[in-house]
Formats: C-alpha cells, structure tokens, sequence
C-alpha cells in the first residue's frame, strides 16, 4: 500500500513537472538561448575581425611622420549631439579625408545577421544599443600645412559629454585644438537655441513661446535696468568687445509674483541677439550644462526653482548644494562666455554659500506689484487677448477694485482676463454677476506655496 502512495506521488509530481506552462517555458528559453548563441558567435567573429586590423596610435604616428614619443592625444569634450554635427563640418572640408575605412567590413558583412545591427552616421559605426562600435577616422591638413587625425570616442548619444579625440605632434597640440573648435564651433545648429538639458533625457531643443517682449512686461526700475543690462552684455561680446561677460543674477519672490515671465523676456532678448539659452531641471545636469553652454558662447544658463538645486546643508538631512556647483558659481571654472539667471520662490532654502557675494552678482527680491504695475500687467493681458473693451465697460471699475488688492500678483490677473476672454459671447457685455462668479473662481497665490507653473 505504502508502495503505490509512493507511486502516485511520484506519478503527481511528474505530472506536475511536465505541465502545459513549464514544457512552454522551457521551449521559450531554448529559442532564445539559440538567438543568444548566434550573437555572441557573430560577435567573436567581429572581435576577431577588429583585432586583425586593429588601429595603433604607432600605426597613426608612422603615417603622420611623427615619432611615437612625440605624439599627443588631446581629448576635446562636447555633447553628443554635437559630434555628428562637428564631424559633418570637418568632412565637408577640402583639407580633410577619411581614412582606415575598415569599419565598411561591419556594416557590410554583419548587417544580415538577425540578432545583431548595425548603422553608419557621421561618427562611423553605431551598434544597435547606440554604441560606437568603430569610429569615423579622418585626416585633417591644417592651414600650416601640418596633419591631424581626429576621431570620436566613446560616443554614447544619451551621455551628457564625450570626446572628440585630436592625435598629433605635441608641438602642433595647441594650434590644432584652436583651429579645430574655430571649425566645429561657428553656426552650430545648437547655437542661438533655446536648450533643456537633464542627466536622463540629454539634451533637447525647444521651442521658446513667451507672451511678452521684455521691454513691455511690467516691472520695477531696477529689474529694468538689469535687462538692459543683460541685451548690453550679449551685444558687446557678439561684436567683441572687451566688457567682462560674467553674471550670475538671482531673481526671488512668492509664485506668481512675475519672476518666470521677466525670466521668459529676458530669455527671448537673449535669442534674438543670437544668444544660446540653456534651462537646467535638475542639479546633476548643471556641470554638463555649463559646458556646453561654453561651447554655443554666448549663453545663458537659466536655472528655475534654485532651491531645489543649492538646498541648504544645515536645514535638511539630504542637502542639495554640491561643491561642483559652488565652484562653477564663484568661477573656479572659469566659463567663458556664460551668464546665469536663478529664480526661487524659497529664498530662505537656498544654502547661504550659494549665495554670497562673488557666486551671486545681481540678487532682486520681487514684492508684490504696485497699483501703477498692476494697473500696467492688466493692461498688457488685455492687449495679449485682445478683449473687446465694450464687453466689460459694466464691470471695469469691479475689475480694477479686485487688481488693486494688497497682495494681487501678475499671475492672478493674468487668469482673470483669460476667464473674461473665455466668457466673452460677441458683443454681449459681461454682467456684475458674470464677473462676481469670475472672480469667486479665482485661485489666489500666497506665500506659502510652492507653484513652479504661474
């Protein structure tokens, strides 16, 4: 008895082992052990390949009639968004020819393989998870006369910097990185565009749309000042004048108050004037930002909500300031050609060494508007929506009652008058009770809260 329990156990367990699921599953893990196989035979058959006609900086030096001991390798950081771009450049160059064209044998030879692909762009040949697999080689003849080869290296198209690789005679090292990034730098694409760049996505080009121009956004004094200023600094270095381009401005105040639309106009200033501007989401991507925005120079680093960036170290267990930030701030990098512009609605959060004076030029400290100023943002909101002055000739004085309140913002009336417009029925003016229900709905800013929209 005890005999055939044992049986049938074992017959249940069998039964169970070799169920529908688990023959399935193992049939899906043969297929794809066999697609693993063919890729990796197809990859020893490449590396094989690579390694047969390997490229040696001696197999360089010799046919630049340079000695191995005198040969430099200078490696020139950019995005990767400009190296396709760059190399494009230099190619269509008649001093220019590419050379070591083994990297054809890939694209030819491995490109029917159904687990492994490849393409070829400006950079040579890029694998299917975005790699550099082989690079484009170029020989440049440079206006002495003198040879260089140039090739990318370690191209990986969400990587926030990687290199351009100039091999030459040390003696030539600095005349060829000059004339080099005199090639690459002029009229990039990127350049007098307005950038977002983050750690994960990279780098990305947008599309600016700002209601106003900044010379009709309403504002104090010295705010104003402080534009013209910017445009002044902008203009002078496009024409190559000597006045010093460096200025970290940082403009604070509660949400609503106008800081993002100031911040917007001065953005479009800087376009206009051929000016790259660059806004920065997050802390980690700031080193990277800054760099490229030395590459598009003139530029202008816009970093919203500068608290969440530079938090201070002794009000909060998990601090954001970092000391690579500080450094670029108080010019241990040196940029080149790069302004900055900080905006918060938390002053108070932001580290005291961000801050202080030399990492922070210009600081102005937004309050509420005056009646003049409110007066003028109404009427800028007005024009932009172009309401029909006879709609509301009932309601006009209730309007300016309501504006007219101690700690009214930009923002609060901006929304008012894009719910009057969407009220509007022709020519029928808006009645005192239309515009009570508009104005019941309206949400108010207060000191307190941290909108990063309005």
């Amino acid at each position: 008895m005890k005999k055939k329990t044992t049986e049938q156990k074992m017959l249940k367990l069998k039964e169970q082992l070799l169920s529908e699921d688990v023959v399935l599953a193992l049939e899906t893990f043969t297929k794809n052990m066999k697609v693993v196989s063919r890729a990796y035979s197809k990859l020893k058959q490449i590396t094989a390949m690579s390694e047969g006609d390997v490229i040696t900086l001696g197999r360089i030096s010799a046919d630049l009639g340079i000695k191995l001991e005198n040969t430099v390798v200078f490696d020139l950081s950019l995005h990767p968004m400009l190296i396709p771009d760059s190399i494009q450049k230099l190619k269509k160059l008649k001093t220019i020819e590419e050379v070591y064209k083994n990297y054809h044998i890939i694209e030819n030879t491995y490109n029917q393989s159904e687990s492994i692909r490849f393409h070829k762009n400006a950079t040579g040949i890029i694998s299917q998870a975005g790699e550099l697999v082989c690079p484009s080689i170029l020989s440049l003849k440079l206006s002495t006369g003198n040879q260089v080869i140039i090739a990318p290296k370690n191209y990986k198209p969400k990587a926030l910097d990687i290199t351009l690789s100039i091999i030459c005679d040390r003696s030539l090292s600095k005349e060829a990185i000059s004339e080099i990034k005199e090639i690459i730098e002029v009229e990039s694409p990127l350049k007098g565009s307005l950038l977002c760049v983050s750690k994960f996505d990279g780098i990305k080009i947008l599309n600016h749309k700002t209601k106003f121009d900044v010379d009709a956004i309403p504002m104090e004094e010295a705010l104003r000042k402080e534009c013209a200023a910017i445009e002044k600094l902008i203009k002078s270095y496009n024409n190559n004048g000597d006045t010093p381009f460096r200025r970290n401005i940082l403009i604070s105040g509660i949400p609503g108050i106008g800081k993002t639309t100031i911040a917007n106009g001065i953005i479009k200033t800087a376009l206009s004037n051929k000016c790259t501007a660059i806004m920065v989401d997050e802390k980690d991507a700031i080193a990277a930002a800054w760099g490229i925005a030395e590459e598009l120079a003139p530029s202008l680093l816009v970093l919203e909500d500068f608290d969440l960036m530079a938090g201070d170290r002794f009000r909060t267990q998990q601090s954001t300031v970092s000391s690579s930030l500080l450094n670029l701030m108080d010019g241990a990098k040196e940029a080149k050609g790069v302004l900055t512009l900080a905006t918060t609605n938390r002053i108070g959060d932001i580290d005291v060494a961000a801050i202080r004076a030399g990492r922070i030029n210009r600081h102005y400290n937004m309050a509420y508007p005056t009646t003049e100023i409110k007066d003028k943002i109404l009427e800028c909101h007005l024009e932009h929506y172009k309401i029909n002055r006879e709609t509301i000739t009932e309601v006009m004085g209730g309007i300016t009652n309501f504006i007219h309140d101690d700690k009214m913002t930009g923002a609060v009336i901006d929304s008012l008058v894009l719910a009057i417009k969407q009220c509007e029925n022709g020519n029928k003016k808006i009645n005192n009770k239309e515009m009570q229900w508009i104005l019941d709905g309206l949400v108010h800013d207060n000191e307190a809260s941290t909108d990063t929209i309005l």
